[in-house]
C-alpha cells in the first residue's frame, strides 16, 4: 500500500465515521427533546392571616425529658430478665456545650453514639467519640462525662443493666 492510498482509506474511514454519526446525534437529541417536560407555570400560595394559623397536635409518644442540666434523655425499652437483671434501653442527647456532662446512668451500661462527636472522660481518661463509636460506661454521676465537640446535638444509645 502506498503512501496516497493509505490517505486515502484513513479519509474514507473519517468520513464513513461521520457520515453514520450524524444520525444517532439527531437521534439522541430528538429523544432528549422528547424527554423534556414543559414547565407548568404555578401562582403562589395565598398569604395567612396571623390568627388563622393551624398547628399540628402532633406530640411524641416517648418525648426527650431533661435528666440533668445539658443531658435529655427518653427511655425506650424497660424489661426483667429472669436472671435478676433488669434492662433499659435509653436515648441519649447532648446539646452543643462547652464544658462535660454526667451521663448519670443506674448501672453499667454500653453506649453507641449513634450520630454526632465528642469526648468521654473516665476514670482520668480521654477517648475520642464519633458516629459509630462503642463504649462500656460505669453507672453513677461521678462515673462517665461526655463532652460534645461538634455544632450539633451528639444522640447516644444506652443499655443499662441493673440487678434488682
Amino acid at each position: 500500500m502506498t503512501g496516497s492510498s493509505r490517505i486515502a482509506s484513513s479519509v474514507a474511514l473519517a468520513t464513513a465515521v461521520a457520515l453514520l454519526s450524524l444520525p444517532c446525534g439527531r437521534l439522541l437529541a430528538a429523544e432528549e427533546a422528547a424527554d423534556a417536560v414543559p414547565p407548568i407555570k404555578t401562582e403562589l400560595l395565598p398569604e395567612i392571616a396571623v390568627g388563622d394559623a393551624k398547628f399540628s397536635d402532633y406530640a411524641p409518644t416517648r418525648p426527650y425529658a431533661l435528666a440533668r442540666p445539658g443531658l435529655l434523655q427518653r427511655s425506650l425499652f424497660k424489661g426483667q430478665g429472669s436472671a435478676g437483671v433488669a434492662v433499659e434501653v435509653l436515648d441519649l442527647l447532648v446539646p452543643t456545650s462547652e464544658k462535660p456532662v454526667a451521663l448519670g446512668l443506674t448501672g453499667p451500661a454500653v453506649v453507641q453514639v449513634r450520630g454526632g462527636h465528642g469526648v468521654l472522660r473516665e476514670r482520668g481518661k480521654s477517648t475520642e467519640l464519633d458516629t459509630g463509636a462503642t463504649f462500656v460506661a460505669s453507672p453513677g454521676v461521678e462515673g462517665a462525662t461526655v463532652e460534645n465537640t461538634a455544632s450539633t446535638p451528639m444522640v447516644l444509645r444506652a443499655t443499662v443493666f441493673t440487678g434488682r
